[in-house]
């Protein structure tokens, strides 16, 4: 996000009307992706779920 745009108003008053007393609506605003780790989490907790249960199962074959 940039904000350099923002910029606050000096002048309050009656005749400043587009603008009355705040901030001016000039800010230009940037949006850059950002990646998800949660995607990435979810997808090592499910391989390490399989692996043990695999492993559970490997272990139920050779004690029967």
């Amino acid at each position: 996000m940039n904000l350099a745009g923002l910029a606050a108003n000096g002048q309050c008053g009656p005749d400043t009307a587009p603008n009355p007393c705040g901030f001016a609506n000039d800010a230009d605003f940037t949006v850059l992706p950002v990646p998800e780790p949660s995607s990435m989490i979810l997808l090592g907790f499910g391989l390490a779920a399989l692996g043990i249960y695999g492993r559970r199962a490997r272990n139920r074959q050779k004690t029967e």
